[in-house]
């Protein structure tokens, strides 16, 4: 691709852009670059600045493509022929900015199809100073010369050259000279004036050698498209990491009797909730699938369910090895798999589609079993709930979770459902032998990411009102974490100063003392309020109506029984929380064994 393929310089990089020896994977974002961001990149090369490394692959004909700087209506659909292509992994911006800024080759920003970006920028020769805005300027800008306003689009290069000498370089003209051998020559007919002339082309020179002659670092990735899947991975655009998902929006693109596959719309397709047709196109015409515009797990993950549905592997690199056929052949199965996956977890464990993004690794052993098992007995939808539980909370999955849960969908296959239930038991790395729940409010961690799940399996309601937590509800119906004796209660304020550099400093935050309500009786009834306040006022107005007995419901289903309420009447935190974790800890036991 280059004459150095290490350090081509700008001028080359410019060239292999213009003559389309490059192309952008269809995974790529489309040209978002704005003028000042054009002008620091120039401005970086003019004073030898160091800007990123670009990144090239010497590929195969399998990816969508389209040249630098081109709109989505010229996107090449790979024909798996055996023919190179030289892909751009990563410096789509800077290099398009280059071919827009130096040569008339038509560039397209964002999803525009019609209308081109067309820019002339000039470097003002007379500046002195550090300011790019000023050095470079647009030929629409207004600025100050001689004590007059002028834009420099209102002349042509004859009349700059005439008014303002050679002040002014078109930046075009610097690419011209370089691609022109006889370009000094059209330059002095031009301007019939070769003092003059001569002086333009010195500094038309000069910016060549300053700009165009600058090496780029270019990192040049070997092997077949498995082999760049970590480098693809690992590429950060504005902190938007390409993953496997994007090129294989680029490998599978393909036309079908005049139509075009795409994957995004796929996996639409697979989140959408009502039934679906056999056929992709159909499916699009006559279904409603933008309704779906939300999905249950993002779209990295619903390829590797796919990869499990279709192959029964369980490693991400295996993904590529999905084709467009494959997809299209087995989409109804796929939407069929997927959607019982989600029912189950939402009439067994209580879990709503936006719950799943936390349990992946489930999600992905439940997604192979269900596909091997497509009907679901007593027997296996109970072993299934000891699996569940098991796994959640004693954490069988730590590390290296998708070969772990590639030995459980092995075993699974090969084995009667007593031995499984018995396997399931296995391999626990958590064990709640300690005093206290080792989860705390306000942490990110995997414990308490589970006994949330617990809670709301539990079906906790809030303890004024009895609301159930609900996916779609108000934010002020929704049950959020809420400490049981408050952080800036009296009682709260007492605990932590008492715990202060004890090993038990953080017991008020641990998930004993945590419950699900809403954020209105939190913020109305509780807030700063001792527990022996608030359950008396509940309780009193729950006496009233006759509806003691509800009240206790209600508590229980929050892990409170009618002895802790006790304890909250007379606000001792010790002899809650001790028996509250105790309660805790009979429930997982009744749910993994």
């Amino acid at each position: 691709m280059f004459e150095n393929d290490k350090e081509p310089t700008v001028l080359e990089l410019i060239k292999a852009a213009e003559s389309e020896k490059i192309f952008l994977p269809e995974f790529q974002r489309e040209f978002v670059w704005d003028n000042s961001q054009i002008k620091l990149l120039i401005d970086s090369l003019y004073n030898n600045y160091t800007i990123n490394s670009i990144l090239s692959w010497e590929g195969t004909d399998e990816l969508a493509r389209r040249r630098v700087g081109g709109s989505i209506n010229e996107i090449k659909i790979p024909e798996q022929k055996n023919i190179k292509v030289n892909y751009l992994l990563d410096g789509q911006q800077r290099t398009t900015s280059l071919l827009l800024v130096f040569t008339n080759k038509k560039v397209f920003k964002r999803k525009k199809i019609r209308k081109c970006e067309l820019i002339n920028l000039y470097f003002d020769s007379e500046y002195i100073g550090d300011d790019p805005e000023l050095r470079l300027l647009f030929d629409f800008e207004i600025i100050m010369v001689n004590n007059q306003e002028i834009s420099l689009d209102k002349f042509t290069e004859k009349e700059l050259f005439e008014k303002f000498g050679t002040r002014f370089i078109h930046l075009k003209n610097v690419y011209k000279d370089a691609i022109d051998s006889n370009y000094f020559n059209r330059l002095e007919q031009e301007f019939n004036d070769p003092n003059n002339a001569m002086n333009y082309y010195k500094k038309i020179r000069d910016l060549r050698d300053k700009i165009l002659n600058k090496r780029v670092i270019n990192i040049n990735q070997p092997g077949d498209l498995s082999a760049v899947l970590s480098i693809f991975s690992r590429i950060n655009t504005l902190n938007t990491k390409l993953n496997i998902f994007d090129i294989m929006v680029a490998k599978t693109y393909k036309k079908i009797e005049g139509k075009y596959f795409d994957l995004r719309t796929y996996l639409k397709i697979i989140n959408c909730e009502e039934s679906i047709k056999e056929d992709y196109f159909e499916t699009i015409e006559k279904c409603n699938i933008d309704k779906s515009q939300e999905f249950a797990l993002d779209e990295e993950d619903q390829l590797f369910l796919i990869l499990i549905i279709l192959k029964k592997e369980f490693r991400q690199k295996e993904i590529l090895d999905i084709t467009t056929d494959d997809l299209l052949a087995n989409m109804k199965n796929i939407h069929i798999t997927y959607w019982q996956v989600i029912r189950l977890l939402d009439n067994e464990f209580k879990l709503k589609k936006d719950n799943l993004g936390g349990i992946r690794p489930l999600v992905k052993f439940l997604t192979a079993y269900i596909s091997e098992n497509p009907s679901l007995t007593v027997e296996k939808r109970n072993f299934l709930k000891i699996w569940f539980w098991n796994t959640l909370l004693h954490n069988r999955y730590p590390g290296s979770q998708n070969e772990k849960i590639k030995n459980d969908y092995d075993f699974c296959k090969e084995n009667n459902l007593t031995k499984c239930v018995e396997y399931s038991k296995k391999e626990r790395s958590r064990h709640f032998n300690e005093k206290n729940l080792g989860a705390y409010y306000g942490e990110r961690s995997q414990l308490r990411d589970a006994l949330s799940i617990l809670f709301k399996f539990s079906e906790c309601k809030d303890f004024y009102n009895g609301i159930i937590p609900v996916t779609e509800t108000s934010s002020n119906d929704k049950l959020e974490e809420h400490h049981i004796f408050p952080l800036k209660s009296d009682k709260g304020k007492e605990i932590q100063a008492k715990l202060k550099d004890t090993d038990d400093s953080d017991l008020i935050n641990n998930y004993a003392n945590i419950a699900f309500i809403t954020k209105e009786t939190n913020n109305n009834r509780i807030k700063k309020k001792n527990p022996s306040k608030y359950i008396l006022d509940f309780e009193s107005e729950y006496s009233k109506l006759n509806k003691l007995e509800e009240f206790h419901k209600i508590m229980g289903s929050q892990f409170i029984t009618t002895e802790m309420i006790d304890d909250l009447k007379k606000d001792d935190f010790s002899a809650f929380i001790d028996k509250r974790t105790k309660l805790i800890k009979e429930k997982i036991v009744q749910l993994t064994e």
